[in-house]
């Protein structure tokens, strides 16, 4: 849920919040329907055009997503699949 770094407290809950929710279940059904994973075909798009690429190597690749709402949000893609931080 969020963290408080001078106190190094981390929340977290047994259940995703309605957002990230929603964003796994539109994972999902990509999925389901492109038999492909949706983050890894737009990364394809987006090396192809460059223009909103930050940086990319073998192991990530940054970029200013189109629905970004502020100038300075990125998101960062790992480029292979990872199912937790620890995996990475």
């Amino acid at each position: 849920m969020g963290a408080s770094n001078p106190h190094r407290q981390i929340w977290a809950n047994e259940s995703l919040p309605n957002v990230p929710a929603r964003e796994q279940q539109a994972l999902s059904n990509y999925e389901t329907l492109h038999h492909s994973c949706l983050l890894c075909d737009y990364l394809q798009l987006e090396r192809r055009g460059g223009e909103r690429l930050v940086f990319d190597n073998e192991n990530f690749a940054a970029l200013v997503p189109f629905w970004a709402v502020w100038p300075f949000e990125i998101i960062l893609l790992a480029r292979r699949h990872a199912g937790a931080f620890t995996d990475l």
